[in-house]
This record gives C-alpha cells, sequence and structure tokens, in this order.
C-alpha cells in the first residue's frame, strides 16, 4: 500500500514547519512521499526558499486546509492509496504514520483519525462531544460525524470520485 502525507502552509510558520517535517521524517512507517502545498497568492511561483530534503514542495491556488488533499487527487491516482494529510504546526509522535496505516487496514472503507465529534440530540438541544485524549474510552475506534484535522487523518484515494473538483 503507498502512503503519502500531505500538509500545506502559509508564510511565517518556517520554525514549526521546521520541525512538523523533522518530526514525519522519524516515523517508524516512512511515507512513500511527503508532500508541502504552498498557496501561490501567498508565496508566489517560487519555490526555492521553502525546500526540505525528502518533499516534494508544490505550488497552487490557495484552497485553505483543502490545498492538503484537492490537489494531491490529480497526482495519486490509485484508489487504494492512503493518503494522510496534517497540519503545519504539530510535532507528531513516531508512530503517527504506522497507527493510522494499520488503522486503515482493519477499516479500509473509513477515513481514520484520532479525534473527531459527535453531534448528539437531546431533549432539549443538541449537544456536541469532543472526542480526544481527554475523553475516556475515546482511544478506542468508534465513529464520529466530523474528525478533526489537526492530529492527522487518513483517506483512502477511492473515498474521492471526480465531482470533488467541482464543489
Amino acid at each position: 500500500m503507498r502512503v503519502v502525507v500531505s500538509l500545506t502552509t502559509i508564510p511565517g510558520r518556517g520554525a514549526l514547519l521546521e520541525r512538523t517535517i523533522a518530526s514525519l521524517h522519524r516515523q517508524t512507517y516512512r511515507p512513500d512521499a511527503i508532500f508541502l502545498w504552498l498557496p501561490v497568492e501567498r508565496f508566489g511561483t517560487d519555490r526555492a526558499g521553502t525546500r526540505f530534503a525528502g518533499v516534494e514542495v508544490r505550488s497552487g491556488p490557495d484552497l485553505g486546509p483543502a490545498m492538503k488533499i484537492l490537489p494531491l487527487l490529480r497526482i495519486e491516482t490509485d484508489p487504494d492509496t492512503l493518503i494522510i494529510t496534517v497540519d503545519d504546526d504539530v510535532e507528531y509522535p513516531p508512530e503517527l504514520v504506522e497507527k493510522l496505516a494499520h488503522a486503515s487496514v482493519i477499516l479500509p472503507d473509513h477515513a481514520i483519525g484520532f479525534t473527531g465529534w459527535n453531534a448528539i440530540k437531546g431533549a432539549e438541544e443538541t449537544e456536541i462531544l469532543h472526542l480526544n485524549e481527554n475523553v475516556a474510552c475515546a482511544a478506542v475506534f468508534q465513529r464520529v460525524h466530523v474528525l478533526e484535522g489537526y492530529r492527522g487523518v487518513a483517506y483512502r484515494r477511492g473515498f474521492f470520485e471526480s465531482d470533488i473538483f467541482y464543489h
């Protein structure tokens, strides 16, 4: 299974980004590729100032957080490829990619993440429950309504159809 990590950044986050990239290089399960996407509106077309060993740096239109995944879908076309999106300001534990890849084998038809939210309809109002490391039993596999991206989320390329580009 091909495993690809993708992230985007904005100017002024260089020190944070360096630590993030270093933590991705320390993974116990090394990704096949790491892509860093630079919004052309913020960086221009010159990528010379943003280079990292072992990282494919690309430019494109600023799509906000969707820039982590939308342009990558045009490059990675194998439906079995595992795409892991991460943030540019988190130093990831060495087993992040390994845990996400392993969980994706166990649950191949699901997006996998570490934190998320559930909306629980109550008698009076809807309660929003944030499942994270501070919630008892949040570490077990369970469905959520919304995955939180900052801890990393894994998707199969095959989850996305071509109509995603028209939203």
